[in-house]
């Protein structure tokens, strides 16, 4: 599993340059990244669970619930401000 991540993260990391080719395609890269956000946060809540029944320290699954609650919290801001579109509106 260890390896599948880091290969997930190094294909992220080859975006890093990129430059949008309008503001939809930034804000459809967008939205993907959130699902990228979620999908982690669904890890990290899960890893949580599943350790909680086991016998480790259980700061370890509360570390993993608060990292879990930042990420959402960073989704949800970011959808808050950019989830109806990256145009600038008037007014």
């Amino acid at each position: 599993m260890a390896g599948t991540i880091q290969q997930l993260a190094q294909e992220i990391r080859t975006h890093v340059g990129w430059n949008p080719d309008d503001p939809q395609d930034l804000h459809d890269s967008m939205q993907g990244m959130g699902q990228v956000g979620t999908a982690m946060e669904d890890a990290f809540r899960s890893w949580a669970q599943h350790l909680a029944e086991t016998n480790v320290d259980p700061s370890m699954p509360e570390a993993l619930e608060e990292a879990a609650n930042a990420i959402h919290t960073v989704m949800d801001g970011l959808d808050a401000k950019f989830g109806g579109g990256v145009m600038r509106r008037s007014g």
